[in-house]
């Protein structure tokens, strides 16, 4: 009887402990750590591609190519989202404050005006613009060419990071490559091609440039050498002979100089004959003044001495 109430209690012990192991097996199975995305390195090709619309009360599409987010993140993450943004012209991300996170801004090119609760700033590639728990920032692209940078959001002092987005849902589109990637390669390309362009056209103008000069060079030398030959007949035609188209004679500077004197006495021999006529033609005038003049002063006193025989005849 002993032995029968002894078995039963061990084996009543047995099963204790046993249903007890099980129960602390399973326990330990239904705690599952969370998983942890262990890369280090995300390739753009394989990057999630997350556009919003409107973010914090802003403007415009918020262009993403993302290597996780803040849904991907696990609770001892420190970074809980990182990737590169693209604002198009005119768009904006409205200002908002940071409750349990910090986000950064690295702008990789375009132009962007960075506003916090007091400032604005306008930021450039290379530039870095950060906002802690408490703060508030927004970004508008006031440029003309698209606003790319990458976002860093964080969480702070272990707190989980609060998402705040107003706009709605992310559009996940893994193993795809966004639309971000895409726009940078197309950028790349046309860089190479307008690169590959400016170096054939560069070409082209030194040609061109080379070409002109050697026109112009020789433009030079023959006005140059024209000059020399007109020079040269020139002199010739001073020093030698030259025959006179009127009288088919040959005329030297001796007897050239003659007959400039003779040509000149002519000339004053002609205006002394010139001074005569018209000394002559004044004398016959005067003449012919003073004799109507007489005539004139005849008849004047002709006709005082009529009036005054008619006066003592009444």
């Amino acid at each position: 009887m002993k032995k029968k109430l002894a078995l039963v209690v061990g084996l009543l012990c047995c099963s204790i402990l046993t249903g007890t192991a099980f129960a602390a097996s399973n326990d330990v199975k239904g705690i599952v750590a969370p998983k942890q995305d262990t890369r280090q390195v995300y390739k753009v090709e394989k990057m999630i591609q997350v556009d919003e619309n409107n973010v914090s009360k802003g403007r415009g599409t918020l262009h993403g190519t993302m290597a996780f987010v803040r849904e991907d993140a696990t609770e001892d993450d420190a970074i809980k989202e990182i990737g590169t943004r693209l604002l198009n012209r005119g768009d904006y991300i409205g200002v908002h404050t940071l409750n349990s996170e910090e986000e950064a801004y690295i702008i990789i090119s375009g132009t962007g005006l960075y506003t916090n609760s007091k400032t604005e700033t306008i930021v450039t590639k290379g530039d870095v613009a950060m906002a802690r728990v408490g703060q508030s920032h927004g970004l508008r692209n006031i440029g003309y060419d698209p606003l790319v940078f990458i976002t860093v959001i964080a969480k702070n002092e272990g707190n989980a990071a609060v998402w705040t987005d107003t706009s709605g849902e992310y559009s996940h589109i893994r193993e795809f490559r966004g639309e971000v990637a895409l726009q940078r390669e197309a950028e790349r390309q046309a860089e190479v091609q307008r690169a590959e362009a400016q170096i054939k056209q560069d070409a082209i103008d030194k040609k061109l440039a080379e070409k002109k000069a050697r026109k112009e060079a020789k433009e030079r030398a023959r006005q140059e050498k024209k000059a020399r030959e007109e020079a040269a007949r020139q002199a010739k035609k001073n020093k030698m002979p030259v025959a006179d188209n009127v009288s088919n004679t040959v005329v030297t500077p001796a007897n050239a100089a003659d007959k400039k004197n003779k040509n000149d006495s002519e000339k004053k021999n002609r205006n002394s004959q010139q001074d005569k006529d018209r000394n002559s033609q004044l004398r016959e005038a005067q003449a012919e003044e003073a004799v109507w003049e007489a005539k004139q002063k005849a008849k004047i006193s002709e006709a005082n001495q009529n009036s005054s025989g008619d006066f003592f005849a009444i």
